[in-house]
């Protein structure tokens, strides 16, 4: 067996399965409320950029909302959590990406697409508000202790503001913190 044909066989099979609205698996679908943190904690190929894409849309649709994409760069949130083969684009094709960081849904919702490698990667945190935030690769972000304590003031719009979490697991103190959190559901 041709291991290259066998793995694109397979991505394609995924790729036609998410465009025609793949179930979620259980680990994927958001615990019962309340919450305010979701942490998906898993190895690669998982599923954690589908799950945080499909949650974060289903967010965006409901109503207008503010949403922020988080990576360890502006550049992997982008080619990762946006542009990826199970990223928010993949999900919902009627999602204006207008580069190289906003996003527009047809309903209004907004979005933008931040960093945590550069120092000025977390002053962008100052100032804008969200209703949900999606966080990739939290675990592996350069500046995880400068920008979670500013991304968190800002996760503040709506009843009930949340941020799903989508990484492989490091043992960082900031991230440990949050696993401790009584918000935080894993």
């Amino acid at each position: 067996i041709d291991l290259l044909a066998a793995i694109g066989a397979l991505e394609h099979q995924l790729l036609k399965e998410q465009r025609e609205g793949a179930p979620l698996l259980p680990h994927q679908i958001p615990p019962a409320a309340p919450w305010t943190y979701w942490i998906l904690m898993a190895g690669r190929g998982s599923g954690k950029t589908y799950a945080g894409a499909r949650w974060l849309d289903e967010k965006a649709r409901e109503k207008p909302v503010r949403v922020a994409i988080v990576g360890p760069t502006q550049d992997d949130a982008r080619e990762t959590c946006v542009e990826g083969v199970s990223g928010l684009l993949a999900v919902n094709p009627s999602i204006r990406f207008l580069k190289p960081h906003t996003l527009i849904w047809p309903n209004g919702s907004r979005g933008r697409i931040f960093g945590a490698y550069h120092p000025e990667d977390a002053e962008r945190f100052r100032g804008p508000q969200h209703h949900y935030i999606w966080c990739d690769e939290t675990a592996a972000w350069r500046l995880l202790a400068k920008v979670w304590p500013m991304l968190r003031l800002g996760l503040r719009l709506g009843e009930r503001p949340q941020a799903v979490i989508t990484t492989t697991p490091k043992p960082r103190p900031v991230f440990l913190g949050l696993l401790r959190d009584p918000g935080t559901e894993m």
